[in-house]
């Protein structure tokens, strides 16, 4: 071979490496070992990322349904440049032999977290972080577009979710809230390590949606170490107040049907839960979607009740948002065969005498609020309708505002807005059809101007004003169409509803026959207050209980 040749054949392989090499390596320390990430640059910005950094044991099985067990210091390097498979979310969907269980997407094990930032010249510079715990798939190149290269370190955490993070005994046996734990151990992780990505601890924002963010909500109050963890939250369509993932017992009923379901039905707790541990997932979600019951009432495996989740210990700024559309995993098609019965049969499941006092007479307020006043019980669509309508005020609307108040009625610094994006963070931090792209920059813009400087508008022109709230009359945003326009009143007449009615009926004591709770299979002419006979009551019976109602400030009419 010629001089000649040899000099293009080297070329062309330095060519080839030129194209198909990897991206440049980049070395961290941690508190458990040396980590290898990779550099990405990214509109002529140097950027380095870390991906499936763990930060607790594997949670399998000796240690599920334990607490996150701390990781041993490890003299190996640690490659971290891939995203790690995502916690099993158990969508109460098809997980069995006919559907294929894809462990490279979802895993058992999956306690990492990610972090990305840029790579300054300046060692003093110390970013803001935003943590935001997800089980979503999220995109690296939007991540850095939306949120590194505005000057804020990124980290994505991942949680136990489903009866992963939230199977209970109800005792110490298997005590439950795996999921809340989870969030400490991150939060403890990132506070502990922040010396070694440039990051300051004393300026992190965490971020989650709908029940992630419920989650992140109630482990805020939920741990004795937990001040300093965080300073400021963006809780999107969940938090500590969201009805249908709040602490509730009857996580241990489940919890027991499920192992009974997998054949764990075993009279020493212990044991069942050994023998839970060695069950496949496989077999799990199989079990988990044989379980039929009426899930009006909220999520099967949430939170359980717990000593340590002392609510209204903690003020801290935060961004409260609500979606005023049901998310897509509520939404269905139109059922022409939902009728004023299904209405009612409905209704007695979600204000059952089980979780309501004076259930009947509250369901009588709905059927008045929701239906006779607003339209005609016999046009399906509009019941339909008024049933969305319902969840979304109960479930999304009165919760974000009741995060807003505390109990020694002092307001933390808070902003509210409300939007009609399904799953924002997902949906924006991934590949996204371009008519999304306005609400996805309006958001993030709020998002990490929050992150740095702990209000999320600035004096700049270019920036929307976006006040903090500071009285009863609330000045929120609203997106809608691409727009961030201010408001008031944030949605008064349900929050009215839910948050001050409704707590006011049930602490009355209202004489009256009290029925069981009102179940249809077939049309029934009379309206409930009829079959209860709440309108049998004589003037003596109802005169407290109808002071308090007009003593009431409420704006709307009952």
């Amino acid at each position: 071979m010629t001089g000649t040749s040899v000099c293009r054949s080297l070329a062309i392989l330095l060519l080839i490496n030129a194209v198909t090499s990897e991206n440049d390596s980049i070395l961290r320390d941690t508190k458990q070992g040396r980590i290898e990430g990779e550099t990405e640059v990214i509109d002529g910005q140097q950027v380095a990322v870390f991906r499936g950094i763990p930060y607790a044991q594997a949670p399998v099985r000796g240690l599920r349904f334990k607490n996150p067990a701390e990781l041993e210091k490890r003299d190996k390097l640690l490659t971290t440049r891939k995203w790690p498979p995502s916690c099993v979310k158990f969508n109460r969907s098809p997980l069995s032999a006919s559907t294929p269980w894809n462990k490279a997407i979802e895993s058992e094990d999956c306690l990492y977290l990610s972090i990305i930032s840029k790579i300054e010249d300046n060692d003093e510079l110390k970013m803001p972080l935003l943590a935001i715990f997800t089980n979503e798939n999220v995109n690296l190149h939007e991540i850095i577009r939306h949120i590194v290269l505005k000057n804020v370190t990124a980290a994505i955490v991942q949680f136990r979710t489903g009866p992963l993070g939230y199977f209970s005994t109800g005792n110490d046996v298997a005590e439950g809230n795996w999921g809340l734990k989870d969030i400490e151990k991150a939060l403890t992780w990132l506070n502990d390590n922040h010396q070694y990505f440039d990051y300051s601890p004393e300026n992190i924002t965490i971020m989650a949606q709908n029940e992630e963010a419920a989650a992140l909500s109630l482990a805020a109050h939920m741990f004795p170490n937990r001040a300093g963890l965080f300073q400021r939250a963006i809780l999107l369509n969940g938090n500590s107040h969201s009805p249908h993932f709040s602490p509730d017992e009857s996580v241990v009923g489940f919890s027991k049907k499920l192992a009974d379901t997998v054949e764990c039905d075993i009279p020493s707790q212990t044991q069942m839960v050994d023998c839970m541990r060695a069950i496949e997932l496989e077999e799990l979600g199989a079990a988990l979607n044989k379980i039929i019951v009426d899930e009006t009432h909220g999520i099967l495996f949430r939170p359980a009740p717990s000593e340590h989740l002392e609510e209204g210990k903690d003020v801290y700024a935060r961004i409260i948002g609500a979606q005023y559309t049901l998310p897509t995993d509520i939404a269905h098609e139109f059922n022409e065969n939902y009728t004023y019965a299904s209405f009612k049969k409905f209704l007695s499941n979600l204000i059952s005498a089980k979780d309501y006092k004076n259930a009947a007479l509250i369901r009588r307020l709905v059927l008045h609020n929701y239906i006779h006043s607003q339209g005609d019980k016999k046009d399906n669509k509009f019941l339909w309708k008024q049933t969305r309508q319902m969840l979304i005020d109960l479930r999304f609307i009165a919760p974000a505002e009741l995060e807003l108040r505390t109990p020694d009625g002092e307001r933390p610094e808070s902003w509210l807005f409300s939007y009609a994006i399904n799953k924002p963070i997902s949906t924006c931090l991934n590949k996204k059809s371009a008519d999304l792209s306005e609400f996805c920059n309006l958001l993030f813009n709020f998002t990490t101007i929050f992150a740095k400087v702990g209000k999320p508008s600035t004096c700049k022109d270019s920036n929307p004003t976006w006040p903090q709230l500071k009285s009863i009359k609330y000045c929120y945003g609203k997106v809608q169409d691409n727009r961030f326009d201010l408001s008031s009143d944030f949605y008064q007449s349900a929050v009215s509803f839910w948050n001050d009615l409704v707590p006011m009926i049930q602490q009355l004591e209202v004489p009256g026959r009290k029925e069981t709770d009102v179940s249809e299979d077939e049309e029934n002419e009379l309206d409930e207050d009829d079959v209860q006979l709440w309108h049998q009551r004589t003037e003596s019976e109802i005169i407290d209980g109808e002071k308090l109602l007009t003593d009431m400030p409420f704006r709307q009419e009952l």
